[in-house]
C-alpha cells in the first residue's frame, strides 16, 4: 500500500496558482531543500535545526511539525492525497517525483513539491467534492489544527471510494457493504437449510413456511401455503403469492417447494 495523506495548501490562492497549474502538492519549510535529502529522517533533522532549534516552542508542537515535514518527503508513487479547500476537497495521486523550486521560497513559502495527478472532470477542471459528503470522522480529521501533511491510512476504504465514486462515495460504500452482508446472510441461510441447522418445522412443511415468509418480506402480502387438494389433478404447488404492481397489475406466483435430495419429475410442476 502506497499510503493515504492530507496535504494542505496554505491558501486557496496557492492551490489555484501553484497546485492546480503545476499539478503538484507542496509544503513550506522552504529554507530546507527536501529534494536533496535522502529520506524523511534527514528532512526531520534539518527542519528542526533550521526552524526550531533553540526556539521557545512546545516540544510536542515542534515534534508534530517536524514529523509532518518528514511525512511529506516520504510520500511514494501511487499514494492517494486529499487536498482540503474551503468547504470542498480535491483528490490527487502521487507520481513519485519531487522537486525544489527556489522561486517559491518568497513570499509563498511552498518550495518543496511533489508531482501529482489530480482527479479532473470532463472539462479538465480539478474535480471538487463537498466536505459535507464525507463521513463525520474524515470531516473532523480535515479540520485538525496545525495539519499540513497528515497520515489518513485510517480512512483508506472511504478514500478509495472517493476516488472511484466521487461525491456518491459514502452512500455507495454503505450500499455495497449492506449488499455484501445480505449476500453473506443468504449464503449462510442456504447452507444451514441444506444441512438441517435451522429451527424450521421438520420436513417440507417447515421449508414451505420459510418460502411463504420470504415472499411476504419482498412484498407478496397474500402469500400462503396451499392445501394439497387445492389444484387440479396432475398439478402440484405448495405456496401461492400475489402482489399488485402499478404498471403490470396483479403478479401471481405459484411455488413448488422441494426439501429433499434427488431429482423432481416434470409431473409435479403446476400449470
Amino acid at each position: 500500500m502506497s499510503g493515504y495523506y492530507l496535504v494542505r495548501p496554505q491558501s486557496p490562492n496557492i492551490f489555484e496558482s501553484i497546485f492546480d497549474k503545476k499539478n503538484v502538492v507542496g509544503v513550506g519549510w522552504s529554507e530546507v531543500d527536501f529534494f536533496s535529502c535522502k529520506d524523511g529522517t534527514e528532512v526531520h533533522d534539518k527542519v528542526y535545526d533550521v526552524y526550531y532549534k533553540g526556539q521557545p516552542y512546545f516540544p510536542a508542537t515542534v515534534s508534530r511539525w517536524c514529523n509532518q515535514a518528514a511525512r511529506f518527503k516520504d510520500i511514494k508513487a501511487g499514494a492517494k492525497i486529499i487536498v482540503p479547500l474551503p468547504y470542498e476537497l480535491a483528490l490527487a495521486k502521487a507520481k513519485g517525483q519531487e522537486s525544489y523550486d527556489k522561486t517559491l521560497i518568497q513570499p509563498l513559502d511552498v518550495a518543496n513539491l511533489q508531482l501529482v495527478e489530480y482527479k479532473r472532470d470532463a472539462a479538465g477542471n480539478v474535480a471538487r467534492i463537498s466536505r459535507s459528503r464525507l463521513s463525520h470522522g474524515l470531516q473532523s480529521r480535515l479540520r485538525m489544527m496545525g495539519s499540513i501533511c497528515l497520515d489518513l491510512d485510517d480512512f483508506a476504504t472511504e478514500i478509495d471510494y472517493l476516488f472511484q465514486y466521487g461525491e456518491d462515495a459514502y452512500e455507495t460504500a454503505f450500499s455495497n457493504s449492506l449488499n455484501d452482508k445480505m449476500a453473506e446472510a443468504r449464503k449462510c441461510l442456504l447452507e444451514n437449510i441444506q444441512k438441517g441447522k435451522t429451527q424450521l418445522q421438520a420436513g417440507g412443511a417447515g421449508f414451505e413456511g420459510l418460502i411463504c415468509a420470504l415472499l411476504q418480506c419482498i412484498g407478496y402480502d397474500n402469500a400462503r401455503i396451499l392445501p394439497k387438494n387445492d389444484l387440479p389433478a396432475g398439478c402440484d404447488a405448495d405456496v401461492i403469492a400475489s402482489r399488485y404492481d402499478n404498471i403490470l397489475g396483479e403478479i401471481k406466483i405459484l411455488a413448488q417447494v422441494k426439501h429433499h435430495t434427488g431429482v423432481s419429475g416434470k409431473t409435479g410442476v403446476a400449470s
